[in-house]
């Protein structure tokens, strides 16, 4: 008989591997088609999550700055009108003799229209010019808005109050989305909607109120509401004017008033239409 000899044994094992380091006639170790597309809708949802979190979290934070933006211009157009009307100089002379107000701009479509002579104007080394000026607010056509509406309001300033042909030396446009500008006088009984001085011999008024209103600047947003304006006059007989009257605050009397006996500051008018103002 022939001797049986021993069969070859593999390194690994008695059970042959194939290539992959599995037993032969085993499934491959994977993924399935239905584990992969699990996974790939997870992430996709959690990308979409992530996205939505910080497109909103964006539009929120460009929407803050719209609106501090938005409050600061108003804070400023506020001001500046505020100064001006606080510092309001009519006397009657050359210099300060202009006080016109009207519910039309002379090349406006817009309503309102306010121009008078105030002791704000800056003084500086390079400029031969005194702190008087001649400032003019209106509502000008916007280029950069699509509201045809609305408009910009617009300060002009003219420097030069001696020189023989008036023109303007500075013009600023200060607030955007302007759609009126109301003004109104009170004489001492009553409001009205216009004034303008001519002479020494016109009356003046003891107050002015100034409203402003523009539209919401996107279509989701609010209107604002308007910036109101009361600014109380003073009014005191000016030297040297034959009986004439200057304007000017209470807390400034002393310096705008042109000497001359001033009067008392006037009782504080009620606001037109009974409404608080600020």
């Amino acid at each position: 008989m022939r001797a049986l000899l021993p069969q070859p044994v593999s390194d690994t094992g008695s059970a042959r591997q194939g290539r992959h380091g599995l037993p032969d006639g085993s499934p491959l170790a994977a993924f399935t088609l239905i584990e992969v597309l699990v996974a790939t809708a997870a992430v996709a949802i959690l990308l979409v999550a992530l996205y939505g979190v910080f497109s909103q979290g964006t539009r929120l934070r460009d929407e803050s700055t719209r609106r501090i933006q938005e409050s600061h211009l108003r804070s400023r157009a506020a001001e500046l009108l505020r100064d001006d009307l606080r510092h309001a100089m009519v006397t009657g002379s050359r210099l300060a003799a202009t006080l016109t107000a009207s519910t039309r701009a002379p090349a406006s479509r817009f309503p309102g229209y306010l121009r008078f002579t105030t002791a704000t104007g800056p003084t500086t080394t390079n400029a031969f010019y005194g702190d008087l000026q001649e400032v003019a607010y209106f509502i000008a056509d916007d280029p950069l808005s699509t509201n045809h509406n609305a408009g910009v309001l617009v300060r002009t300033m003219d420097r030069n109050l001696l020189a023989p042909v008036r023109q303007v030396t500075h013009e600023e446009r200060l607030l955007h989305g302007v759609t009126a500008i109301e003004i109104e006088f009170y004489d001492g009984a009553n409001w009205v909607t216009s004034w303008d001085y001519i002479d020494v011999d016109s009356p003046l008024p003891v107050a002015v109120g100034v409203r402003i209103r523009q539209v919401a600047s996107h279509p989701s947003y609010s209107e604002p509401p308007p910036i109101e304006i009361l600014q109380p006059w003073t009014i005191q007989a000016t030297a040297g004017l034959g009986g004439g009257v200057g304007t000017g605050p209470g807390s400034n009397q002393d310096e705008q008033g042109g000497g001359g006996g001033g009067g008392s500051p006037p009782p504080t008018p009620p606001p037109p239409g009974g409404a608080p103002r600020s």
